[in-house]
């Protein structure tokens, strides 16, 4: 999958969702039970990494990480 075919932060974040509200309705077989966790965690990787990456953008902008003055 190239960066263009992945999905956003939003939209990983609405299909995690909808997989969440199948698996708590109960009505999926074990097979697709398996199928929609597996996909979530695809998902939620996507999600974590596009967090980290912000929370880096952030952290070089603020200076947060950069050495204290003397």
């Amino acid at each position: 999958m190239s960066i263009q075919d992945q999905p956003t932060f939003e939209q990983s974040l609405a299909r995690l969702q909808e997989l969440v509200d199948q698996l708590e309705d109960g009505q999926l077989t074990l097979a697709q039970s398996l199928a929609a966790y597996e996909e979530g965690i695809k998902h939620l990787k996507v999600c974590h990494s596009a967090l980290t990456e912000t929370e880096r953008k952030i952290e070089i902008l603020s200076g947060f990480n950069a050495p204290a003055s003397r």
